[in-house]
């Protein structure tokens, strides 16, 4: 319902940023430990540089204030292990299939070595069979094989394990193209094979499929019918996967400046994501372009395509029809709307949207503002005016708890042409309900409709806001000037995200403390205050996605002194608890 409303006004702007989240490529190539992994596999795990791995993990766990052991110390004393380990080297764990009739998934370690004899014979090893040796490892029976520069272990009743390791069949790393360069840049990845992604979503797939027969035994016709609609939709997103993927990866890595947490897919040449990516243009100007500055909790931008639209619309149609009462709607109806929010955008080529700190007594929804960059103003605004009462009329016609109805009228702002839009609340979210009705007074400053205005800044910017004209107002007066895309701790946050995101977004630690302060009642008699204390102005936790013919990347970088921020607070806490001054 909120959904809803937030299709038809400003919230369609962070709809688009989540639909290219949902969006997130292959392409040098990943020398070393993958060469080595088949690709039979359904993922492996790998730390780039043990030594280095570790000393970073320590150096993060101390910014954290947090008990720092080393890691490869602890791992070689545990598994007694002292020579012949190249401690420089890359290690991995590799995940196959299941041996037949067996649900859990068989492994092989991989240790790199500089002397395969040496670590061994740590070991207490066997007499050789071959090519392989006997061993315990941590008291854990397990075979052992010389592969290249590394030692593989495996237990022994999945020893034919090895059969592909020695052979050196087709390798994973054979198949990672252009996302090796990426792969090499991580501290530690998990990367996940077409196999790997095609058995998670069967398996995913079986246990919605049980989840939702249980469901559906619980209510009526209609409630199984709106369970069976959803499941559905979600569905269809891990058969999309199935199909679509060739490679999926997670990774972390550490540098001077901060912490990544990073992610990389690649999609199967041809496939319909993989036509999409390479249509995707590099962004043609700044995000944040005419946001204005001040203290802020989350800002944002993302490039729009049609493609995206089309997309977002095609989803929001399937969300819709899946919710209580949704297979009551015509699909005609759907469609008429889903084509009226697609004129409403039409024109549109980027967006960007910050929410601001609010007041204690000021809904929350008046600290946001949006701006949009147009074609042409004018005519983006007779569309979206246009679109608006023809969506009033078909919520006439449906008399569905989703279509509400609305009005849009014509106005000035600071004698600049503007929009005022009322939209109803649904009744289905605020009747005989009053703490919802007391929960949409504090977003929207009223529990029946929700204001919006949009004014034509210049001939190709629009900007949107909620409740009242201010905060369109707050975007006219720092129209012409950097805003927040000149703030210093907005910028040390972006330069550390790839080049050329076509979304990015930052959260502010300091903003979102802030928020929280003001808005939750009684907060300031918890004991939330002595724990954050005065939380700095740190640069904000940044996050980009970047998408090219090559694939899509996402990072999420936790800059520097953000983390030493955040430790500091995690000490607090931990005083606290012990009740340390």
């Amino acid at each position: 319902m909120i959904g809803n409303l937030h299709l038809r006004c400003g919230g369609k702007i962070l709809s688009l940023i989540l639909l290219c989240v949902a969006m997130s490529g292959v392409t040098a190539r990943a020398a070393g430990v993958l060469d080595h992994v088949p690709d039979t596999a359904l993922a492996v795990i790998v730390v780039n540089d043990m030594e280095k791995g570790s000393e970073k993990v320590d150096q993060l766990a101390g910014q954290l204030m947090l008990p720092s052991p080393s890691l490869l110390n602890l791992l070689t004393g545990q598994t007694n292990i002292e020579k012949g380990l190249d401690r420089d080297g890359a290690a991995a764990a590799i995940v196959f299939a299941p041996r037949e009739g067996r649900s859990n998934p068989r492994g092989l370690l991989l240790l790199p070595t500089d002397d395969y004899d040496a670590l061994i014979a740590q070991l207490d090893p066997e007499d050789e069979e071959g090519d392989r040796t006997p061993v315990t490892l941590a008291d854990k029976s397990m075979v052992a094989a010389k592969v290249g520069s590394y030692a593989a272990l495996v237990e022994p009743e999945d020893e034919a394990l090895l059969d592909d390791v020695l052979a050196g069949k087709t390798s994973v790393g054979s198949q990672t193209g252009k996302m090796a360069k990426w792969l090499d840049a991580q501290d530690a990845y998990a990367l996940a094979t077409n196999s790997g992604i095609a058995m998670a979503s069967e398996k995913i797939l079986e246990a919605m499929g049980e989840a939702q027969e249980q469901l559906e035994n619980f209510g009526d016709e209609q409630q199984a019918e709106t369970i069976k609609m959803a499941f559905g939709m979600y569905a269809d997103l891990f058969k999309t996967a199935k199909s679509e993927l060739a490679l999926a990866a997670m990774g972390v890595r550490s540098e001077a400046k901060g912490l990544h947490l990073t992610s990389r897919m690649a999609f199967k040449p041809g496939s319909a994501a993989a036509k999409y990516a390479a249509s995707v243009a590099a962004p043609k100007q700044k995000l944040l372009a005419g946001l204005p500055s001040g203290d802020f909790v989350f800002a944002g931008g993302a490039e729009v395509s049609i493609e995206a639209i089309e997309g977002l619309y095609t989803w929001s149609a399937k969300m819709m029809r899946a919710m209580p009462g949704g297979k009551d709607l015509k699909q005609e109806d759907v469609d008429a709307l889903m084509k009226l929010s697609a004129e409403s955008m039409a024109g549109l080529k980027s967006a960007s949207f910050a929410m601001f700190v609010p007041e204690a007594d000021e809904p929350l929804y008046s600290s946001i503002v949006a701006v949009m960059h147009v074609e042409d103003a004018e005519s983006f605004m007779s569309s979206y005016a246009k679109s608006i009462k023809a969506m009033n009329a078909l919520a006439k016609k449906a008399k569905s708890p989703f279509l509400t109805e609305g009005t849009v009228e014509e106005t000035e702002i600071d004698g600049k042409a503007a929009l005022e839009v009322t939209m109803k609340m649904p009744e289905a979210a605020v009747a005989g309900d009053p703490i919802t009705g007391e929960m949409m007074k504090k977003l929207f400053g009223d529990a029946e409709n929700i204001k919006v205005y949009i004014v034509a800044m210049d001939a190709k910017t629009v900007a949107l806001g909620y409740v009242s004209p201010d905060a369109v107002r707050r975007a006219m007066k720092s129209a012409g000037k950097k805003g927040i895309a000149a703030n210093a701790n907005v910028m040390k946050a972006a330069e550390l995200l790839p080049e050329g995101c076509q979304v990015i977004s930052f959260l502010s630690p300091k903003g979102a403390i802030g928020m929280v302060m003001n808005i939750v009642p009684g907060i300031e008699f918890s004991p939330v205050p002595a724990l954050v204390g005065d939380f700095p102005d740190t640069p904000p936790i940044g996050f980009g996605i970047k998408v090219t013919a090559d694939g899509v990347e996402t990072d999420m970088v936790y800059p520097e002194e953000t983390l030493e921020a955040i430790g500091a607070a995690i000490a607090r806490s931990r005083a606290v608890s012990i009740g340390t001054p």
